[in-house]
């Protein structure tokens, strides 16, 4: 659910995701890759963009950009046949994206199954 908020973090994303759910997989990928994804919102023209999850490996290939989606190297396809998987493409923000990478590297725990965060409710309102 998007929430409306006048001022802060979601004033300049209304339609950014707020609520993000990573498995320790790809929530390594992310932070591993953050840099390029940065990189890739600077030179939006939007200052946000599609960020694909699932394609990310663990040998680490830089950002890829397809069709307009900026996508992380692919995901290793070890999936159990059946396995059903949450949401991986995610609108995000400079902001959303930084605080994203933030709550992750802080978080006091493990990530596996998957652990969902919330950035309305987590990242400070600026």
């Amino acid at each position: 659910m998007l929430s409306f908020n006048p001022g802060g973090l979601w004033a300049d994303c209304l339609i950014c995701d707020e609520i993000i759910t990573l498995d320790a997989a790809r929530a390594a990928c992310f932070v591993r890759n953050y840099e390029a994804v940065s990189e890739k919102l600077a030179a939006t023209p939007t200052g946000r963009t599609s960020i694909d999850l699932d394609a990310c490996s663990v040998e680490g290939e830089a950002l890829d950009t397809r069709a307009g989606l900026a996508t992380l190297p692919r995901m290793n396809s070890g999936d159990a046949p059946g396995a059903t998987r949450g949401k991986s493409v995610y609108l995000l923000d400079a902001q959303g994206a930084a605080c994203l990478h933030d709550l992750i590297k802080n978080h006091p725990s493990s990530l596996d199954p998957s652990v969902m965060f919330d950035l309305f409710e987590d990242c400070p309102n600026e």
